[in-house]
């Protein structure tokens, strides 16, 4: 989320500084496989009260200045842009910038892909539950998924049911295949070696 080139100017004790802004359209992303969304924001993810900055600031700047210390004695009037908010709120508070262009560009990368893979996700986040849901109703051809956990939670339901999958649907299992092994031992599976494309070589 913090842009690549285009900066923007904060001032810590006095002096100024130039730090990535925060990039405020997915056509701002550069053209790469990988993407690290904060779908819900990040500590180093600060704006002015007025909204008008949004910055990413380094962690050791963060530490350097006492920005926390700042924040908790009103030496500052710049916030950390996170959503902190029970589930009927957030909801809300994901449709407002920077939230929802991470949730835009999330949501293309699911239009973009045939095989999800989901990593140490509880499936009880109503947002992210909801953009799964309304992705893979849309498709008359259901993408290959494999959810990883470790141990019994979530259920194979909650899985599927996170997805828009109710029993009158039938077998998940084509489309789904949940290993309870943890992601440490993911990669020697079989469920591993059944979900990459065939196209996709494997790792040396």
């Amino acid at each position: 989320m913090g842009h690549g080139y285009k900066t923007c100017t904060i001032t810590a004790d006095d002096r100024e500084m130039s730090v990535p802004a925060l990039r405020t359209s997915t056509s701002d992303f550069p053209n790469r496989r990988v993407r690290l969304l904060h779908l819900h924001g990040s500590l180093t993810y600060w704006s002015n009260m007025e909204r008008t900055v949004f910055a990413k600031i380094d962690t050791a700047n963060l530490a350097y200045f006492d920005q926390w210390g700042a924040v908790r004695e009103g030496r500052t009037d710049v916030r950390p842009v996170v959503v902190l908010a029970n589930q009927r709120d957030k909801s809300a508070h994901v449709t407002q910038f920077p939230f929802n262009v991470a949730y835009e560009a999330f949501e293309q990368g699911l239009q973009a892909s045939s095989h999800w893979l989901v990593v140490g996700y509880s499936f009880r986040d109503i947002c992210v539950n909801d953009m799964l849901r309304k992705e893979f109703s849309n498709r008359t051809d259901k993408p290959t998924v494999l959810v990883v956990t470790y141990g019994d939670q979530p259920s194979d339901h909650e899985v599927e049911r996170a997805f828009g999958w109710g029993a009158e649907d039938g077998d998940s299992s084509p489309w789904l295949t949940i290993n309870r092994g943890g992601a440490n031992d993911m990669k020697d599976s079989l469920d591993w070696q059944n979900f990459i494309p065939a196209s996709v070589p494997a790792a040396p």
